[in-house]
């Protein structure tokens, strides 16, 4: 009895450490050398990246620190910003590297249903 009791917390303890091991991201920087690296970005795409963030993060920062606007109006304004950044770093990428981050978007979508 001691034995079959000893063999099922091992195989319970084995099953927990392969799926600590499994560690799935669930986030991920859009913007990051790192990303852009995975997607195979070159070192003009990365540093037309840069600039693009350059441009928008001070944008973002006035937005954040206006004590004239709402909290509502922040968002909104943030999610206007957001999209025009978003729309220019797609207009930096190949279409190859629009489709591979889009199958990331797909796994960190899926990553997150499952935790």
């Amino acid at each position: 009895m001691k034995r079959i009791l000893l063999t099922g917390i091992m195989l319970l303890a084995l099953n927990f450490a392969v799926n600590a091991q499994e560690k799935k991201r669930t986030s991920v920087n859009f913007y990051s050398v790192e990303l852009l690296d995975e997607i195979g970005a070159t070192a003009d795409q990365k540093a037309k990246v840069a600039d693009l963030m350059k441009e928008f993060q001070p944008k973002m920062d006035e937005v954040k620190k206006d004590e004239g606007l709402s909290a509502d109006d922040k968002k909104d304004k943030i999610k206007v910003l957001s999209a025009e950044r978003s729309k220019k770093y797609y207009q930096i990428l190949s279409v190859e590297q629009k489709a591979k981050l889009n199958e990331i978007k797909k796994e960190l979508a899926k990553n997150k249903k499952e935790n």
